[in-house]
């Protein structure tokens, strides 16, 4: 089991999935191609959420279906494979080299990323509403 969140990693955390799922929805589950919707996604990882250095890295996420993100466990191969397809070969690298490096962030940058994502999906909602 993880470490405890605090209370500005858990609304880091709510944004940034809102952010990924929205990103990336309508569209196919990262690791198995299903069509999801922004309701029926959830936002899985690569490298895990245990791992702070990756876990709010926009690369590192990307909308699967619960059965991918639940009892497929991520699907971690499958989900690696599109990581280098989406964002460039070696991607997988730099995060798993990122991951091996431990990452503490400060209470006002978890504040400011938790602002960023929060201003990046008001600003898709409007644009995809929009559209």
């Amino acid at each position: 089991m993880g470490k405890l969140l605090t209370p500005a990693e858990h609304t880091l955390d709510g944004w940034f999935g809102k952010y990924i799922r929205l990103r990336d929805t309508p569209g196919p589950c990262v690791t198995c191609g299903r069509w999801l919707t922004y309701e029926d996604s959830e936002c899985g990882h690569f490298i895990t959420r245990d791992n702070h250095a990756t876990r709010w890295d926009e690369r590192n996420s990307h909308a699967q279906c619960p059965y991918c993100n639940g009892p497929r466990k991520g699907e971690q191969f499958k989900h690696g494979l599109r990581v280098e397809e989406i964002h460039g070969k070696g991607t997988c690298d730099i995060l798993r080299w990122k991951a091996s490096h431990s990452i503490g962030f400060k209470e006002w940058e978890i504040r400011e990323m938790s602002k960023k994502f929060r201003l990046l999906y008001n600003e898709l909602k409007k644009t995809k509403a929009a559209a």
